[in-house]
């Protein structure tokens, strides 16, 4: 067969409506279907003689479709943002660059580890303070791990260690402080009145709730000793810039990582309501709702308010940033590109229509860039993840019509599974035996199982940053 390439297509080449371009950057690492070797160019990849695409009619598209993605991903790495940044001539990382400044790092989530190692790479400290999923295992480099997203044991200790790294760190000096996703699962350290086990477990039933991240964020930060700009306290001596690379719709400070350097505009009897919300209230662990009536009460002090001193922060990558290098990618390959600049926050039944009649109503030849992070309420005991959910939901949506989708979180995991996301197309619901296998997917929250079982899962593995979510669609 020959090649089907944007020309052959008759797409007009351009870069499309994608609006301001953004850096140009290396692409095609990093994605593969399970049996497919890692491979680094999208482009070379012998899509035809691989099992993963045994059955799919549309190789190019699937192609382009991973490639878009991943230039996304690759737009927020580390090893891409920091040379620039570190580069710079701004106020505030000077006196961290400067040669007479007594200089520390510390790096928390899940682009820690990378964004440690292209920071050590430009320039020297002291020492660092690395906190990271288990998942980012380096022999590099000395980290400290935690669990995410449901905090454990070793979550804690790390936490302990940070605060006493902190508190020992000399008077006056320069600390630079580079704050990801996955920040508030890693950094666990309960108020007094919370056992460990209880705020896990409060953690864990609002992951199911449907909850979102701000509301997740604002119980977390309750039943805290360091979210909520509480982290602070212990780096007050210190010269303190923290640069953030967002997870959160609107690039909220106070909800990144739940803030563990920034005011809380939260309170304990928000923290309430959205328990009893999400019919948590009457669930949660004993410990944990006499905390928040206490807080409530004003028995318990609550969190750093807007208006207290903090130190600066600055966003330095960000979901937009990642979907406008998908759209420009997009526009490389000849898509005339349709650029959503409103990320997605709804429940994933909703984003499933709202993104089909996107998809109606456009036409042959166009790409879709959206983004964002969805919620989903977990029922059955299956593996999968949002991504994967919302990739599944459209594969009902899709049957019959010539288009792919793809759903990848930019982190390369998704909820419980070893994927990033999954890609559906007009085809899918066929291959993977018909409705009755896809409505017990659905009900069971399986979607990691149900792509696995014909090869339309994207793996990534973990990609050293983290901006929530991109979804895809190529007609």
């Amino acid at each position: 067969m020959g090649a089907d390439t944007a020309a052959s297509r008759g797409i007009s080449s351009g870069t499309g409506k994608t609006g301001e371009k953004t850096r140009t950057e290396s692409w095609g690492r990093g994605f593969r279907a399970p049996g497919l070797q890692r491979f680094r160019d999208v482009d070379s990849l012998d899509l035809w003689n691989s099992g993963a695409f045994r059955y799919h009619q549309n190789v190019a598209s699937t192609s382009d479709l991973l490639n878009i993605l991943n230039a996304g991903i690759n737009a927020v790495r580390p090893t891409f943002l920091f040379p620039p940044i570190l580069s710079e001539d701004r106020a505030e990382i000077a006196s961290w660059k400067s040669p007479s400044t007594r200089r520390f790092l510390l790096a928390l989530g899940k682009a820690s580890v990378q964004s440690a190692k292209s920071i050590l790479a430009e320039t020297a400290c002291e020492d660092y303070f690395i906190l990271t999923p288990y998942e980012n295992p380096d022999q590099t480099i000395k980290v400290h791990f935690g669990s995410h997203p449901i905090p454990d044991e070793q979550s804690y200790q790390s936490t302990l260690e940070l605060v006493d790294w902190l508190q020992k760190l000399p008077a006056g000096s320069s600390l630079l402080v580079i704050l990801s996703g996955g920040s508030s699962a890693l950094c666990v350290l309960p108020l007094p009145s919370v056992g460990l086990k209880a705020k896990m477990k409060v953690n864990d039933q609002l992951i199911r709730s449907g909850a979102s991240i701000q509301e997740i964020n604002a119980v977390r930060k309750h039943l805290s000793g360091v979210k909520g700009g509480q982290l602070a306290k212990h780096a007050w001596n210190l010269e303190t810039v923290v640069l953030v690379i967002s997870d959160v719709i609107g690039d909220d400070l106070s909800s990144i990582g739940s803030g563990p350097f920034y005011p809380d505009p939260t309170t304990f009897l928000d923290a309430r309501n959205i328990l009893e919300k999400y019919d948590l209230w009457t669930q949660i662990p004993r410990d944990a709702a006499e905390t928040i009536e206490a807080g409530v009460a004003g028995s318990i002090p609550e969190t750093p308010k807007p208006g207290s001193t903090h130190p600066v922060h600055r966003i330095i990558a960000s979901n937009d940033i990642a979907r406008k290098a998908a759209a420009e990618r997009a526009g490389t390959l000849g898509y005339s590109v349709r650029y959503f600049e409103q990320p997605f926050k709804e429940d994933v039944e909703k984003v499933a229509n709202s993104i089909l009649m996107e998809i109606e109503q456009s036409s042959t030849g166009t790409a879709l860039i959206f983004g964002g992070e969805i919620t989903i309420r977990v029922s059955g005991d299956g593996t999968g993840g949002r991504n994967q959910h919302l990739a599944l939901l459209m594969t009902e949506r899709l049957f019959g019509k010539d288009a792919v989708f793809g759903a990848a979180g930019t982190d390369g995991i998704d909820g419980t599974s070893q994927a990033a996301g999954a890609w559906t197309d007009g085809q899918t619901l066929r291959k993977a035996s018909g409705m009755e296998s896809f409505r017990k997917a659905v009900q069971n929250c399986d979607s990691y199982n149900y792509f696995h079982a014909i090869g339309q899962n994207i793996v990534t593995g973990p990609t050293g940053t983290n901006v929530m979510d991109l979804y895809v669609a190529l007609l």
